[in-house]
């Protein structure tokens, strides 16, 4: 749907004339309220777990924030990213999809969970971000430096978003 009919589609129903999409004006300030209301729709709070050779554990475990959209929406996570004061703008032409994607752990300390807790999420991310808070509170009294550190880390993440 968003990029159009499939030309499978076009010939089964010639006679469908497609519908330009609106142009939508950008809010000059974008609230916070309005902030945790996106997220719980677009979202993701996730964990990743990388081998290393130079850990105890032989794992490093890294937060991840991100917020994706269809590129058409750029303009919209560029001016996102005011606010949160922090993250990457990545763009990738070839999936049409841009992303904030914060993954400084100072960042998600300081500013993104701060953020909502002030402002909690009201659907069913707001489980995610608890355990995402959790597992940001273990990183930051360097618990993942430990084998029952990781263990806790791991049992918290597999429990998370599609595990839920």
């Amino acid at each position: 749907m968003n990029k159009g009919l499939s030309d499978m589609l076009k010939i089964e129903f010639p006679n469908i004339i497609p519908v330009l999409r609106p142009s939508i004006e950008l809010p000059q300030i974008i609230d916070n309220n309005w902030i945790a209301g996106f997220t719980d729709a677009e979202c993701c709070f996730y964990v990743k777990l990388s081998n290393s050779k130079t850990t105890k554990t032989g794992k490093v475990v890294s937060l991840v924030f991100n917020i994706a959209q269809h590129s058409r929406d750029a303009l919209l996570l560029a001016k996102l990213r005011k606010p949160l004061g922090c993250g990457n703008f990545i763009e990738d032409s070839k999936t049409q999809v841009c992303i904030i994607s914060i993954t400084k752990l100072s960042d998600l300390l300081l500013k993104i969970i701060p953020l909502f807790n002030e402002y909690p999420l009201q659907g069913s991310k707001k489980l995610d971000f608890m355990d995402f808070f959790n597992i940001a509170e273990l990183l930051k009294n360097k618990a993942h430096f430990s084998e029952q550190g990781l263990d806790l880390i791991l049992k918290i993440k597999n429990g998370m978003n599609k595990g839920r």
